[in-house]
């Protein structure tokens, strides 16, 4: 189950990684974000790896409220508990993921703090 949960999540992760917004909102419209924030911590990097990336792919998007769903979702708590994961790759992408945030308000840089 796992594997087809891995290539599942990797499909979406290069789905959404294009400049179309209109993939991540098809995304956020699937209403699929809490369950991706959820496979960050998954017990398998294999599958954490791709959901952080897809999650990190909606923080970047240009218009505020695509990244104001993983906000509301509970991605900030989530890189709370991961800035310290003993894997580089994973805490390389929560910082990503973190700059994307904070790109875009000052009330985005508070809410991280």
């Amino acid at each position: 189950m796992d594997v087809v949960i891995n290539d599942i999540i990797w499909g979406i992760s290069f789905f959404t990684q294009t400049a179309e917004e209109e993939n991540l909102r098809c995304l956020v419209a699937t209403g699929g974000v809490p369950r991706i924030i959820q496979l960050i911590e998954h017990a398998q990097m294999q599958i954490g790896i791709p959901a952080l990336r897809t999650i990190g792919n909606l923080l970047s998007a240009s218009k505020p409220d695509l990244p104001q769903v993983a906000i509301d979702a509970g991605i900030l708590q989530a890189f709370g508990r991961l800035i310290d994961h003993p894997k580089q790759v994973m805490r390389k992408e929560v910082v990503w993921s973190l700059a994307n945030v904070t790109a875009d308000s000052a009330d985005r840089v508070k809410a991280c703090l």
